[in-house]
């Protein structure tokens, strides 16, 4: 009797499984999580054996990881990815197509769940029949041929699951380790440098600044398994630019110690160009310059970024070490800026070097990454827009060192500049237009800003302004005098008993049509040249 009675039991937990999995093959579309977990408890109740998972231990450790985490046989991910119909995924902009043999176990995985669906359905149907039969007529259902056809579906989808996942996981395995070779490559050609150099403290201070947050970053292995992932499979990434507040000039100062930056001039500076340790470096400077276009999606995304701005920064901060002009001390921060922002890739690239499993696939959705990425390529911009234009450089320059000179007549600006307030902002185009009108240039930085007056000639607004300026400046033997009344009033502003108070009002007119003529541009250059003053400052 107990035998029957325990037989009994285990029918009725077999009835239920297979009615839980009845029903929730009927909301597959809505609960696809909840589907496959009733078909892995149908299959335990109803002891059909499972194909092994040992194979599981052969895929990547990100993908271990991702099944340690969770006993299932069935992962919602590959199931989604099933019955997408796919046939390929994009990754950093390029589209890997699977395979006709993946797509194939694809298609016999989804004829598995058509013929358990078909097999519940009958079964069911079989069941319903029984009860209502009558009571002394039913007898379980888990005895019909129904029942064993339902075990074979069981097995047969489970076998196909197995298939499947085996080649989507190697295709997607072959398709993440071609998407990270861009950063593999980078830090064997980091390594390659570092060691070329002797500067392994710099690779010691990036491990231990690292070093912190490992054991977080260890937690998260990616992969393209991810929901995320693969419901973008079949849209090539486009390249997006976001807004971002613009950079304080705290943020924007050079964070690398002088010692480590004066070590990187010595090696990417023209002197060195015949050393081993500077090819090495240009081919690093190429790779990173294919990592922007494919990972950084915050900024442009630029493929151009060359050498030639390294090179130029490297030798303006050698060679303005003994110079001690307020412009020579602007130059050696814009050099040292530019530097700083490729060491902070070389950083990234050594702190990264023992767990590039870490990298995301999708080299965009790596926030360290494109966080290097932005800060070199805004430098890199800097360093091609100034660095590489020597009268730009120059009319930059010799602002801030008029703005130095301004803090001597007027001390009040420091505490402009230090507050950054409205006034500040009012202040900084005249001066801008007094140094390019003074300088040894042709008005490099308005023929940049306010092109529209430099077609052929100056504009005869224009050019009579610049005239009054060189007859005042004649007025003086020295032009001391003259430059230091027009710096005060500059800063002062005009009024009625203003000396110059004409040309000051004359110049006014150009100093806002510099603001809002090309607002992105000059809001970027005063950017620039507020971390130059303050570098004057110190």
């Amino acid at each position: 009797m107990s035998a029957r009675i325990a037989r009994l039991l285990s029918c009725s937990h077999q009835e239920c499984a297979l009615h839980s999995l009845r029903e929730m093959a009927l909301a597959c579309e809505e609960e696809p999580q909840q589907f496959l977990d009733a078909i892995e408890a149908a299959a335990f109740a109803m002891d059909v054996k499972t194909a092994s998972r040992s194979y599981r231990q052969s895929f990547t450790e990100n993908y271990r990881v991702l099944f340690q985490q969770s006993a299932r046989l069935y992962r919602l991910e590959f199931w989604r990815a099933c019955l997408n119909d796919f046939e390929s995924i994009a990754v950093n902009g390029e589209v890997h197509s699977f395979s006709a043999a993946t797509r194939g176990k694809a298609r016999q995985l989804r004829a598995s769940r058509e013929e358990l669906t078909n097999a519940l359905r009958e079964w069911h149907t079989a069941a319903t029949a029984s009860r209502l039969a009558g009571w002394k007529r039913w007898f379980p259902v888990t005895s019909h041929g129904i029942f064993r056809r339902v075990a074979e579906s069981l097995r047969e989808f489970d076998r196909s699951w197995v298939n499947f996942e085996v080649s989507y996981v190697a295709e997607l395995i072959a398709i993440e380790a071609h998407a990270r070779k861009p950063v593999e490559l980078a830090i064997a050609l980091e390594l390659q440098l570092s060691s070329l150099e002797g500067a392994k403290r710099i690779l010691r201070r990036s491990h231990s600044s690292e070093r912190s947050d490992a054991t977080d970053r260890r937690r998260r292995r990616p992969s393209l398994s991810s929901d995320e992932s693969l419901q973008s499979r079949c849209r090539v990434r486009c390249s997006e630019e976001s807004r971002r507040p613009p950079l304080s000039p705290q943020s924007a100062t050079p964070k690398s110690e002088k010692g480590d930056i004066y070590e990187f001039a010595k090696t990417a500076c023209s002197k060195s160009s015949s050393k081993e340790s500077h090819r090495v470096l240009r081919r690093l400077a190429e790779q990173v310059a294919v990592l922007n276009a494919r990972a950084n999606t915050q900024g442009k995304g630029r493929g151009d970024l060359t050498m030639e701005v390294l090179v130029t920064a490297a030798d303006l901060f050698l060679g303005g070490e003994a110079c001690g002009s307020a412009e020579a001390a602007a130059r050696h921060f814009l050099a040292a800026k530019v530097l700083d922002g490729f060491m902070g890739l070389r950083s990234y690239f050594a702190s990264i070097g023992n767990d590039v499993m870490e990298v995301d696939p999708q080299l965009s959705k790596n926030p360290r990454l494109v966080k290097a990425l932005v800060v070199w390529e805004e430098a890199w911009e800097l360093g091609e827009r100034i660095l590489l234009c020597p009268e730009m450089l120059q009319a930059l320059c010799g602002t801030a060192g008029l703005c130095a000179e301004a803090l001597q007549v007027n001390p009040e600006l420091r505490s402009h500049v230090i507050d950054q307030d409205a006034e500040l902002f009012m202040i900084l185009p005249r001066l801008v237009i007094l140094s390019d009108f003074g300088g040894p240039g042709d008005c490099q930085v308005l023929r940049f800003y306010l092109p529209q007056h430099f077609t052929d000639e100056l504009a005869n607004d224009l050019q009579a302004l610049k005239e009054e300026f060189d007859g005042i400046r004649a007025c003086s033997p020295e032009n001391s005098l003259s430059r230091t009344a027009l710096v005060r009033h500059a800063v002062l502003g005009f009024g009625p008993a203003a000396e110059f108070d004409g040309f000051l009002r004359r110049l006014e007119r150009f100093s806002m049509e510099l603001q809002r003529n090309r607002p992105s541009d000059w809001n970027q250059c005063c950017l620039v040249l507020l971390q130059c003053i303050e570098a004057v400052m110190l």
